[in-house]
């Protein structure tokens, strides 16, 4: 409530409280009388004299006075009011005079859209003295398909029509994730449909057409994608809706096989199996491009007709030997025969068939490994003695480790010789009970000359033909103002450092 109203309300109660009190006084009405126990005794006063305390003249004196200030406040009031209503006027016409500037998203001020929405967030903006009108038969702006397949293109295309006594225009035609907008059509002046220019006036009778696709690859149960259709319509915005119940079309036990560590020597088999959720018949295939060395996957059809097709299949797959060193991780296309209703030819011309991808995986090690690959420092000071180990384990049950075939020499990143090389000191304990190797690298204390990093390479031979050396990376920084926790206590054999 703004000020110059409140101000409005207090007069005209004030006037109210007047004629009130004038209506009162002229029905002889007297004040209540207060409690004698309970009134102060006043201190008596010399004699003074009195005017006319005849109650008839009172009362007319009394009423003539409220007339008058309720005559005044009314007349105030009336001022005031007419006031506000020249100042309202004026200020409605000094606004019209300036077009509106458009608000930015909230969140994106300062983005400098020029008060454009920002991208994947326009909202309705009609005008709301438009004429123009679009609409659908009842029910016609959704589309339900129903239960449908996992992978299924669906297409639909909607029908609404310009029925207002403004020509109707689109500005755009914006789907959410999921669908696609393939085209839109209006009827020209023969009645045939053709291709819609945004921004272009459609007259009122004319129909339209609004083609939509909604996939379901990687949809699952209920699914929904929806067209914003942005007009000129006084509600600015219609919007359509595609609906589905997504089923898949595969069924996969697991999901994905994972044969977690294992060595390059060793072999290790596992399956899953993989039916038609429906239970159609049909031929599988794998998509081996790209499978890693040392893997191999062989699809059995369980129960199949005289033309190999199954609703059932074993996938065997088979790690090792030979798998390279490292993560593997590689996602194996299962390729049906079954082609898939609405979806465009692939670019060599052919249909795309449902399918399924599932991953196997594997961390394989080699016949040694190191627990890590650095030596880190971290922060140290000159003259300051620091130790960091690592592990090297052979996995070969027939090469064991020993202080004699294992050897550690230092050299630069880039260079054979490393200016440092002579500030650090190796050594190789064996780890009781394991076929492994503590690998300690000190520093003796690097000389104040030496500030900021430093960094260089300690390549450990491991005496093994497969894996005859690794290359562990040293680095730190040297400070003489640093604080070092734990500086000079030597570390623990075989803890990551």
């Amino acid at each position: 409530m703004t000020r110059m109203q409140t101000s409005l309300k207090a007069l005209s109660a004030l006037a109210l409280g007047a004629v009130l009190t004038v209506g009162c006084s002229d029905q002889g009405a007297t004040a209540p009388q207060a409690n004698p126990a309970q009134a102060p005794v006043p201190a008596q006063q010399p004699a003074q004299a009195q005017p006319s305390t005849k109650p008839g003249d009172q009362n007319a004196a009394m009423a003539e006075k409220a007339k008058a200030e309720a005559a005044a406040a009314q007349a105030a009031a009336e001022k005031m009011k007419a006031d506000a209503l020249a100042a309202q006027k004026a200020a409605q016409a000094a606004q019209a005079k300036q077009p509106e500037k458009p608000k930015a998203e909230p969140g994106h001020e300062g983005h400098g859209h020029d008060g454009m929405p920002h991208p994947g967030t326009e909202t309705a903006s009609g005008d709301p003295n438009s004429k123009a009108k679009l609409t659908f038969d009842i029910g016609a702006d959704t589309k339900n398909f129903g239960k449908v397949m996992q992978g299924d293109v669906l297409n639909h295309t909607f029908e609404a029509v310009s029925v207002g006594d403004e020509d109707l225009i689109i500005r755009q035609a914006k789907p959410t994730c999921g669908c696609t907008v393939a085209d839109v059509k209006v009827q020209d002046d023969k009645g045939e449909y053709v291709r819609y220019e945004y921004g272009k006036p459609i007259p009122k009778g004319r129909k339209i057409q609004f083609a939509s696709t909604l996939h379901t690859q990687n949809k699952r149960q209920q699914t929904s994608s929806k067209v914003n259709i942005m007009t000129n319509e006084a509600r600015g915005q219609a919007i359509l809706s595609l609906e589905a119940y997504v089923e898949p079309f595969f069924n996969l036990s697991p999901m994905a096989l994972n044969f977690a560590s294992m060595g390059t020597r060793d072999t290790a088999t596992d399956k899953m199996i993989v039916t038609t959720a429906r239970g159609d018949r049909i031929k599988l295939n794998p998509i081996l491009e790209g499978m890693p060395n040392g893997l191999k996957v062989d699809v059995k059809p369980v129960d199949a007709d005289a033309d190999g097709r199954a609703t059932r299949f074993e996938i065997n797959v088979t790690a090792g030997p030979g798998l390279q060193e490292g993560s593997i991780v590689f996602s194996l296309p299962l390729r049906s025969d079954v082609p898939i209703p609405g979806a465009e030819r692939l670019p060599n011309g052919k249909e795309p068939t449902y399918e399924v991808s599932t991953s196997i995986m594997a961390t394989v090690r080699g016949s040694v490994s190191l627990n890590q690959q650095f030596y880190s420092f971290g922060l140290c000071k000159p003259n300051t003695q620091m130790s960091k180990t690592v592990r090297l384990t052979s996995h070969d049950p027939n090469f064991k480790l020993t202080p004699e075939l294992v050897s550690v020499t230092l050299k630069g990143r880039d260079t054979v010789e490393w200016e440092h090389a002579r500030h650090f000191q190796a050594t190789v304990r064996p780890v009781p009970g394991e076929n492994s190797m503590d690998i300690e690298l000190s520093t003796t204390g690097l000389p104040d000359t030496v500030t900021g990093s430093f960094n260089g390479t300690a390549v450990i031979k491991t005496g093994h033909p497969e894996k005859p050396s690794f290359d562990v990376v040293i680095s730190g920084v040297c400070r003489a103002s640093a604080v070092v926790p734990g500086a000079g206590v030597p570390t623990v054999p075989g803890k990551p450092q």
